[in-house]
């Protein structure tokens, strides 16, 4: 008989796929969405995306420009279609594990909001894949897969649904397009709630030995990310214009502010678990300097 964890693993692993006529009939009448393909070249601007004093990306071609919009928001995209598409799984597990019926309730309403916000996301795109190598996603799987409850409670909901939060205003404030904003909107709000949920529902308290030891291994995963500033934006520029010369990529990074912005993400993150009352994660992180950027 399978585990939870292996039927997670699966779930987790499905790609795009239209089931039977009679599925697809329900979901219609259910979900009521037809979400336009987004132009992803026009959902933000340069500046919205932090590269208005990016020296190199003023000085190129307006085609050059359209790129940039066109790839880092489709990323944008991309990115949260991966982790909707995660939510669904999380949700489901966390119904399952939960310890009171109405625990359980709510997680199943969550799982409605992630199957959603999936569905929309999903139409937006269209047949544009997401990366299936994303680091970030990546570590959001394995922690889905492997995690127990309170584990799940305090990485998923305290941290990164709380990292959503500002992530999805940042972007919902500067979008161009308002279908998109609305939708992005209504992410955030849905958001905010599985944050509280996960507020009240964690005490570092009932955490074993081993649990402390896995949330600091994930946590010091996934800072690592963070600390090391937007690679993924400096990988999209050095595709477009062909290489760094020397010393290119520091300039690109201080003409970005990205230091700054890395430590403002950082103290983000390290605000939630002191909202979260961890005192003893957070002093365990710090003693590695997690929270401090690599540049």
């Amino acid at each position: 008989m399978q585990t939870i964890n292996e039927i997670i693993k699966q779930s987790l692993e499905k790609d795009r796929a239209i089931s039977d006529a009679g599925v697809e009939r329900i979901l219609d009448k259910k979900l009521e969405s037809r979400t336009p393909l987004a132009d992803c070249s026009e959902l933000w601007s340069l500046a919205d995306l932090g590269l208005s004093q990016v020296s190199s990306v003023n000085e190129a071609s307006e085609a050059s420009q359209l790129r940039l919009r066109h790839v880092l928001g489709q990323g944008r995209l991309r990115e949260a279609w991966s982790i909707e598409k995660a939510g669904m799984s999380f949700a489901a597990k966390m119904s399952l594990l939960s310890e009171s019926l109405n625990e359980q309730k709510l997680y199943s309403l969550f799982a409605a909001d992630e199957a959603r916000h999936f569905h929309c996301i999903d139409e937006s795109l269209g047949e544009q894949r997401p990366d299936h190598n994303d680091p970030f996603i990546n570590l959001l799987n394995e922690i889905i897969i492997t995690a127990g409850r309170r584990p799940l409670i305090f990485i998923i909901q305290v941290v990164l649904e709380g990292w959503g939060i500002d992530h999805y205003a940042s972007m919902s404030k500067t979008c161009r397009e308002p279908g998109m904003q609305r939708l992005l909107h209504a992410i955030l709000s849905d958001e905010a709630a599985h944050h509280g949920s996960g507020l009240a529902l964690f005490k570092e308290a009932e955490l074993t030995q081993i649990e402390q030891d896995y949330i600091f291994e994930m946590m010091t995963a996934f800072l690592g990310m963070v600390r090391i500033g937007p690679v993924g934006v400096l990988g999209t520029l050095e595709a477009e214009f062909g290489g760094w010369a020397p010393g290119q990529r520091a300039r690109v990074l201080a003409e970005m502010d990205a230091e700054a912005d890395t430590v403002r993400k950082l103290n983000l993150l390290e605000s939630f678990l002191v909202k979260a009352r961890a005192p003893k994660l957070l002093e365990r992180l710090k003693q590695v300097d997690a929270f401090s950027p690599c540049f």
